[in-house]
């Protein structure tokens, strides 16, 4: 690079930081206002907007992804450090499902975003907590537990039991392009374990993003056995609003090991798709391999 024009970029550089410091400085003063820009909530439409005879937007469907936007657009909630777990259960051979003890105002996960769980004295580890009604229907969010030997940090987690605490570190932003995987036509999503927590997230935010209403979504969630089978019925239930999500159960105690012959069946033509995968590093691996050979381009195969 030309001498000169490396000693101006420097100088520019440097220009910049004294201007950010100085902002800095004068907003912890208080003098001059913090400029975030806090999004406005869209206003329901009134009894007479709409026409009653069946348009395509309607105007309520309008409101509804505004009001969707809106949420994913605010800034979320600051997480509580410490959470009780307010429920614990058992779901499946090898897992436990953790409601928690907080509720929309006070625990906000962003597509793409995780938190990091852990008890006294023990590793954290990753989750995708996934927001859903409770027995009293208020929606709190829920954490999906693969249990592993004894020992391990899952174990510590399962064994928690209502009242008990849980420290909680997030939200945290995931490397992977998670709204990404929606620009192309055909999305692959492809889970196994607690990983169906963050293929939920995706079809969240597809359900309450119109322009993602006519993606063909593709869903296979494999499990050791049915119980195991956690948000099947809340995927099937999307369906009313994304006609094109075609969702695969696989049980291996039913059905074998998932392969590239089963999984090819399951999914037809994936020609120009996008996939996440998510689940156990080795399942991963698999999987990724798998859609390489259906004839996904690897950069088209996100893995979490």
């Amino acid at each position: 690079m030309n001498p000169a024009v490396q000693t101006l970029l420097e100088e520019i550089a440097q220009a910049k930081r004294r201007a950010a410091e100085r902002k800095q400085h004068a907003q912890a003063s208080g003098d001059i206002p913090n400029t975030t820009h806090v999004p406005q909530e869209p206003q329901p439409p009134s009894a007479d907007e709409c026409c009653g005879n069946g348009c395509t937007p309607c105007v309520y469907d309008t409101y509804r992804a505004q009001l969707a936007a809106y949420h994913q657009a605010k800034p979320p909630p600051s997480i509580p450090a410490t959470i009780n777990v307010r429920c614990s259960q058992p779901l499946g051979a090898r897992a436990r499902l953790l409601v928690l003890d907080a509720t929309e105002q006070t625990f906000r996960v962003r597509l793409g975003q995780h938190v990091h769980l852990r008890t006294e004295g023990t590793a954290a580890r990753a989750f995708t907590p996934v927001m859903l009604p409770d027995a009293t229907g208020t929606v709190r969010p829920h954490v999906l537990v693969r249990v592993y030997g004894p020992g391990s940090s899952s174990r510590s987690l399962a064994e928690l039991r209502p009242g008990d605490p849980l420290m909680v570190r997030g939200p945290l932003e995931s490397s992977v392009d998670m709204p990404g995987a929606l620009n192309s036509s055909t999305c692959v999503l492809v889970a196994a374990g607690s990983g169906i927590s963050a293929v939920f997230h995706v079809l969240q935010y597809a359900a309450a993003h119109a322009e993602y209403h006519r993606r063909r979504l593709l869903v296979v969630q494999c499990a050791c056995d049915a119980e195991s089978l956690w948000l099947r019925r809340p995927i099937e239930r999307l369906r009313d609003v994304l006609p094109g999500l075609h969702y695969h159960a696989h049980v291996s105690a039913d059905a074998g090991r998932m392969d590239c012959r089963v999984l090819r069946g399951m999914l037809g033509d994936v020609d120009g798709a996008c996939a996440v995968v998510c689940g156990p590093e080795a399942f991963n691996n698999d999987v990724a391999g798998w859609l390489a050979e259906l004839g996904l381009a690897p950069d088209a195969i996100q893995v979490l």
